[in-house]
């Protein structure tokens, strides 16, 4: 993993744990691997989804940032 990646990684990181994003948290499975986060989002309210919870997986491609990352949703919508 390139060390510019790294630290984009571990920028984004501290950024989400110093001021999170109401409903949404995401984090790293495994702190010493930044490319596998999951992540969860909670469903909007007046919405059909008010009071969900919704899981879902992030992986950080090799090429990251000039790649996307995956994101796989873990609960069934």
């Amino acid at each position: 993993m390139s060390n510019i990646k790294i630290s984009k990684l571990a920028g984004d990181l501290k950024n989400l744990r110093k001021k999170p994003i109401p409903g949404i948290t995401a984090e790293p499975i495994d702190e010493n691997d930044l490319t596998v986060w999951k992540g969860r989002v909670e469903g909007a309210k007046g919405t059909p989804f008010e009071g969900g919870y919704f899981h879902f997986k992030i992986e950080i491609p090799k090429n990251y940032p000039f790649e996307p990352p995956i994101v796989t949703m873990k609960t069934k919508v």
